[in-house]
């Protein structure tokens, strides 16, 4: 559909964006070409050693209880490191503590759980919620991050906006999580519109673009392209030279 240059420019983004732990959005209607940008993506990553893609197709998991189970596993099983003896222990109790933290929700808050870690909360009770919730999933996940050393790991999730609204947020909440931990990448290709609905249906005193521009980092609306028009389309740029694709880092939370 004549989105190489486009796929190039983002991926170019995804290696070099510093710190590695962001959220690309990658926005468009039904129809407009985010599974074929997507995988156009995915396929200049793979010429990189240093980067491990996991795709992810949400909308086959829409059944699931906690839809974050398996999009975690597939990160594990994406990788030969994680599968080493040693971290499996570690890999499960990552798994299993990112689910925990979904689970006991606190909304679209702001936390940031490497702090808590050297911080006294007054009520014990609350204390311990927050370790469950936050802390614990954080020092987990750091394990897969070690472990991959300097990869990174970037996720490639599609269709979460055919899911319902509770798993649309409940697997943007686990993403949240996993972003405090330095490697990991994300990549969503989803109607904006939908998103902002699903946020605000869950969340109804939440402002659902608020949320998201805090989330995602690197937005991208996929161009509308008239493929009569264009068959030899390179770039959209009027000189014909590749788009640029700036990674402007923000709070992930």
């Amino acid at each position: 559909m004549g989105f190489r240059a486009y796929a190039e420019a983002i991926a170019s983004a995804i290696r070099g964006g510093s710190p590695p732990q962001f959220t690309v959005g990658i926005y468009g209607s039904w129809g407009s070409g985010k599974s074929s940008l997507l995988n156009a993506i995915r396929a200049e990553l793979a010429k990189d050693p240093d980067v491990l893609t996991v795709p992810f197709d949400a909308w086959r998991y829409e059944r699931a209880d906690h839809i974050v189970v398996p999009m975690l596993n597939a990160i594990y099983h994406a990788s030969p490191e994680l599968n080493d003896e040693k971290l499996t222990d570690k890999v499960r109790s990552a798994l299993a503590s990112v689910v925990r933290s979904v689970t006991i929700s606190f909304g679209p808050i702001s936390m940031d759980p490497g702090a808590l870690l050297d911080t006294d909360a007054p009520d014990e009770g609350y204390a311990a919620a927050l370790n469950s919730a936050y802390v614990r999933p954080y020092m987990d996940m750091k394990a897969i991050g070690s472990a991959l050393a300097k990869r990174r790991i970037v996720v490639l999730v599609d269709d979460l906006d055919r899911c319902s609204p509770d798993k649309v947020v409940s697997l943007l909440e686990a993403i949240n999580l996993v972003l405090d931990v330095p490697g990991f990448v994300f990549v969503l290709a989803l109607d904006y519109d939908v998103l902002v609905r699903a946020v605000t249906a869950k969340y109804p005193h939440t402002s659902g673009h608020v949320f998201i521009e805090k989330m995602v980092q690197v937005p991208f609306r996929v161009p509308r392209l008239d493929i009569s028009r264009n068959s030899s389309f390179k770039s959209s740029s009027p000189d014909g030279s590749r788009p640029r694709v700036r990674c402007q880092q923000t709070s992930a939370r």
